[in-house]
């Protein structure tokens, strides 16, 4: 019997360390990120005419002087004038380019980030104290077995089960937990609120882990 319950209390062990790493990992990977989109603010738009349009606007002055300076070239000259600059004029309006940038603070819904992370935090706690009750049943069910087939007598059997019968649960209040999450009003409150759970949480783990380690050793 010694070496069974000094087996089932290192297992015990072995679960409280589990369980305190899931629950790091789990509350340290609520991201307090639920903002709405920034507010939109555009810098004012510049245009840039493109190489094209100056190059057409060349021609089309050249042509321009061509058409006064060159005899027989002036009704070409001053019609490929006008094409050129009607060219670069329609360059320059279909390729201008502009740009923008989009600024500003993101909007906290505070209220809607304090339900999403209570809601988060109590999934997380109901999943590590199902976790531990289920492992404790478990464990609970194979140490009666053990007992009840042992060679003790029915007095002291009987006296063991009754031990065993009830495990320890974790001593934890999400009242108090949803109390300080109501009395936040700002981000670095959420988030010492969110610490300070996590740090009780494990203590609460740890505590009791120890006890039932100790009701268990109680039985030798």
């Amino acid at each position: 019997m010694k070496n069974l319950i000094d087996s089932i209390n290192q297992t015990i062990a072995a679960k409280c360390n589990d369980l305190k790493n899931e629950v790091n990992t789990d509350l340290s990977s609520i991201v307090l990120s639920n903002g709405l989109p920034p507010v939109p603010r555009t810098t004012s738009r510049q245009k840039s005419t493109p190489p094209i349009s100056y190059i057409l606007y060349g021609l089309a002055g050249l042509s321009a002087i061509g058409a006064l300076s060159i005899n027989g070239f002036r009704l070409i000259g001053l019609g490929m004038a006008a094409v050129c600059a009607y060219g670069g004029y329609k360059a320059s309006q279909q390729n201008t380019s502009s740009t923008s940038v989009v600024t500003g603070t993101p909007i906290i819904n505070l209220d809607n980030l304090k339900n999403e992370v209570s809601s988060k935090v109590i999934t997380i706690f109901k999943k590590v104290s199902g976790e531990w009750d289920d492992f404790m049943q478990l464990t609970k069910n194979n140490l009666q077995e053990a007992i009840s087939q042992s060679t003790l007598d029915s007095s002291q059997k009987d006296e063991m089960m009754n031990k065993v019968f009830i495990h320890e649960v974790f001593d934890i209040s999400l009242v108090d937990f949803n109390t300080k999450m109501n009395s936040v009003n700002n981000i670095n409150g959420l988030k010492s609120v969110i610490e300070a759970f996590k740090s009780s949480l494990l203590n609460a783990i740890d505590e009791t882990a120890r006890k039932q380690i100790e009701k268990y050793s109680s039985l030798l």
